[in-house]
């Protein structure tokens, strides 16, 4: 297993690529929140309004994406940096 700080430039860019679409697909699916920041909730529920006010809901992710950019790579970065990248060998086994 590496750590984030062990990985060479172009993992660390696909790893926060991975952590914001998955990011992204939790909001998008309802599973995520963010309840300290209310500045970036609004701008959720704005492009949320955006995507129903358009009669397209199966582009709010996207919708969210293009209106949250910065602060959801901020956060995805922050998951990237916590998460474990597991090595070819490596067996993991998930609890629970």
């Amino acid at each position: 297993m590496k750590k984030y700080d062990e990985l060479n430039d172009k993992s660390k860019v696909a790893a926060v690529e991975v952590a914001l679409v998955r990011l992204v697909e939790r909001i998008a699916d309802g599973r995520a929140s963010f309840p300290g920041r209310t500045e970036l909730t609004a701008k959720i529920k704005a492009a949320g309004e955006r995507a129903e006010k358009l009669r397209t809901p199966w582009f709010y992710g996207s919708i969210v994406y293009e209106t949250c950019k910065v602060e959801l790579t901020e956060i995805a970065e922050l998951d990237a940096r916590r998460a474990f990248y597991r090595e070819p060998d490596d067996l993991v086994l998930m609890l629970g």
